[in-house]
């Protein structure tokens, strides 16, 4: 698999804007961006080749998982449901019934998804079943699922994106710029995934 550093080219898409301004656009800001460095190199050491160990056909159900399931999870689960696979949400550190975030619910709908039924549910009092497959968006979230959820499958969503990204940062609080480049860099990396149980299935 192709990797860089980057899930856009800076130089091809934002040309005129200065390095900080792409910064926040594309990473959410320094601290987003250093991470997204951080863990890029250790993915490349193997880090995280366990993620990528997956039984797509075992796989029936996508279980998004972020931190307050207002953001990055229930759009995730939006995008899998509008292409045609069963899929939900939830947070590790999310309030009970919360609805999305207002910049979520706006960005989504200019992205043809509609989140306003969404309402946040807790990760600790789910229920999961081996045939699930838990998506976390950071590393840290998924170490923490396969310590909870040991029978259930477990990986990092931005490993299987063209230019692999194990560290997605959270959107809550930064502007709308960076939420269109989180949710573009999660549809495509959605649909990289339906292609993958896709062909699990055919085979």
């Amino acid at each position: 698999m192709n990797r860089e550093d980057s899930d856009l080219n800076p130089r091809d898409v934002l040309e005129p804007m200065r390095p900080s301004s792409w910064i926040m656009t594309l990473y959410g800001g320094r601290l987003g961006w250093l991470k997204h460095l951080w863990f890029s190199l250790l993915d490349r050491f193997g880090a995280y080749q366990q993620y990528r160990e997956i039984n797509w056909e075992r796989a029936q159900r996508l279980v998004f998982v972020c931190s307050g399931n207002i953001c990055r999870s229930p759009y995730s689960a939006a995008r899998a449901r509008a292409l045609g696979l069963e899929a939900c949400s939830c947070g590790l550190a999310a309030g009970e019934n919360d609805p999305a975030n207002s910049m979520a619910i706006t960005v989504g709908r200019a992205r043809g998804l509609d989140l306003t039924s969404h309402r946040s549910r807790r990760f600790q009092a789910s229920e999961f079943l081996p045939s699930d497959l838990l998506i976390a968006m950071e590393p840290a979230q998924a170490q923490e699922l396969e310590r909870t959820a040991a029978e259930t499958q477990v990986t990092i969503l931005g490993l299987w994106n063209r230019r692999p990204r194990p560290y997605l940062r959270d959107p809550y609080g930064l502007r709308r710029p960076y939420f269109e480049a989180c949710f573009a860099f999660l549809d495509e990396t959605i649909q990289q995934i339906a292609a993958e149980i896709k062909q699990s299935r055919t085979n």
